[in-house]
């Protein structure tokens, strides 16, 4: 997603997930890792998640600011060369309705 749209991963997330190419962040520990914007997946019909709900995450800048959203997390599931064009215009379109400061 960073390299796709040229955006500079947060340094703490950058160092995370160097190895693997990605990490599981627990939930008291997001503020560490948030950017400008924070992107989470869930379940299309699934209610909004108990930890999107918590003082801690309506303190992140990113929300505040109405940077915030979620996607589909079985479209996002998958990496083929289809899906990942779909991600990337679901992406793009989303960024570009974000508001503007």
């Amino acid at each position: 997603l960073y390299q796709a749209f040229g955006l500079q991963m947060p340094k703490a997330l950058d160092d995370a997930t160097k190895k693997e190419g990605w990490t599981e962040v627990p939930k008291e520990e997001v503020g560490k890792y948030a950017g400008d914007v924070i992107i989470t997946a869930k379940a299309k019909d699934a209610a909004q998640p108990e930890f999107q709900k918590t003082a801690m995450w309506q303190n992140l800048e990113a929300v505040q600011n109405k940077y915030a959203f979620n996607v589909d997390s079985s479209v996002y599931w998958y990496n083929d060369p289809y899906t990942l064009d779909v991600i990337r215009k679901d992406l793009k379109k989303q960024l570009l309705a974000l508001p503007t400061n």
